[in-house]
């Protein structure tokens, strides 16, 4: 998990010192973390025993999903309304 959360923090650093401008990978591997520290199951296993179990993989990619039809949305409501 370090090595996951070590590169987010030395940009979130360097973003808060406008050194860096963050990816939209970036916050989403950031809004991941409590996710896949919260995840029984880290990586994916073929024999995963109950469906409810998501690998980092799959919760990194369900977030980015989530988090482009929230835009999506945001830029729809925001086109009907102006």
């Amino acid at each position: 998990m370090a090595a996951y959360v070590f590169p987010l923090a030395v940009k979130l650093l360097l973003a808060r010192e406008n050194l860096y401008v963050l990816t939209d990978e970036d916050r989403i591997r950031c809004l991941t973390v409590d996710k896949i520290l919260a995840s029984p199951q880290w990586y994916e296993h073929p024999d995963a025993e109950k469906e409810s179990e998501q690998s980092a993989a799959q919760i990194v990619s369900k977030t980015g999903l989530d988090l482009m039809w929230k835009r999506a949305w945001k830029a729809a409501r925001e086109k009907l309304s102006g």
